[in-house]
């Protein structure tokens, strides 16, 4: 059985529900790139309970093809879905 855990800050998981996914830089539509690293493998305790398994830490990237560029969360830019407002 695997598992995964991630940090997301109140801010970043606003912006991961509710943003739209723009590169900043071009306004290019950015596709989703999950960058995970293996933490433990083998038997692991999570909330008292022993599982057996590989642990992965989660990192939420966006990518973007035209700028060949990795963003993270917090990179992302509020975008207006009205511009005369």
């Amino acid at each position: 059985m695997s598992s995964y855990e991630f940090e997301l800050r109140p801010k970043e998981l606003l912006r991961l529900l509710f943003f739209k996914k723009i590169c900043p830089d071009c306004m290019n539509k950015l596709v989703k790139k999950n960058d995970k690293t293996l933490l433990e493998s083998g038997w692991y305790n999570m909330s008292g309970t022993y599982y057996y398994g590989n642990k992965y830490h989660l990192k939420l990237l966006y990518y973007c093809k035209n700028c060949s560029k990795e963003i993270q969360l917090h990179e992302l830019r509020y975008r207006k879905f009205f511009n005369n407002w």
